[in-house]
């Protein structure tokens, strides 16, 4: 049986910041973008878009900070808050 999430544990680690760190880039090795919330979360999504991996990065940090009852990101600032696109990366089709 696994054992229990100790998310009081979880949230001493993450930043107690007003937002954390996100980071959009083309991942040659997947084929698509990836999206990552860096310190303890790390790659946690991907998309085709970079727009779109943008928006789920910004979801997953709503709902985080949600579930370790840390204040809220406003909605505007958490989708325009991403680090780093390399667009450029991207292979022409």
């Amino acid at each position: 049986m696994t054992a229990p999430i100790d998310y009081r544990k979880i949230a001493n680690e993450f930043p107690q910041v007003p937002e954390w760190t996100k980071v959009v880039k083309w991942s040659p090795e997947d084929g698509c973008y990836v999206g990552c919330i860096e310190g303890p979360l790390g790659p946690c999504c991907h998309s085709d878009d970079p727009e779109a991996a943008q928006e789920e990065l910004a979801e997953i940090e709503r709902e985080w900070r949600a579930l370790l009852g840390m204040p809220e990101v406003p909605r505007a600032s958490a989708a325009s808050a991403v680090l780093w696109i390399q667009a450029e990366a991207q292979p022409k089709k």
